[in-house]
């Protein structure tokens, strides 16, 4: 990740149907994304990855891995997005299977964990798919759009990604 993919980025995270299911409530700029890029591209327990795909030019996604606990082998997966045009063409599928590689094969992570609002049905599914499983909800979590929303933790442990 790098300034260069912030225009990129910003677009995405602009994008209503996306923007719907973030934490955050506040209008972006090139300026706040290129502030949040510079923030995060050191973070010390966690790691950005910026998908890009031979059969587009640029990027087509985005995925962080946060918390890395070496002692406890536990991660996060967070801020996973494809963009608009490139949804439903196999590239999360194909993100997804290259991010699971690195965290269990390559950290050597037991437990994958995730938050996500409660009514994203369309990512919850995309989750179960891939292998996650619902640990719980955590009940009037976030406060967004005027209201109180529940946040589901889902996660996939290492034997569970071997098997399948």
């Amino acid at each position: 990740m790098c300034d260069d993919d912030a225009e990129a980025m910003l677009e995405w995270r602009s994008d209503p149907a996306m923007y719907e299911y973030f934490y955050e409530c506040v209008p972006l700029s090139i300026d706040t994304q290129v502030q949040w890029i510079r923030e995060h591209m050191d973070e010390p327990s966690g790691i950005t990855f910026i998908a890009e795909s031979k059969d587009t030019s640029g990027p087509v996604g985005m995925g962080s891995i946060l918390h890395i606990d070496h002692r406890n082998r536990t991660a996060e997966y967070a801020r996973m997005m494809i963009s608009p045009e490139c949804q439903g063409k196999g590239f999360a599928r194909e993100f997804h299977g290259l991010i699971f590689e690195y965290v269990f094969d390559h950290l050597g992570v037991n437990r994958l964990w995730l938050e996500i609002i409660a009514d994203n049905e369309k990512m919850i599914g995309m989750h179960k798919r891939s292998g996650f499983k619902t640990d719980g909800v955590l009940r009037q979590h976030k406060f967004k759009g005027g209201q109180f929303i529940d946040v589901l933790i889902m996660s996939m442990l290492a034997e569970e990604y071997h098997k399948a």
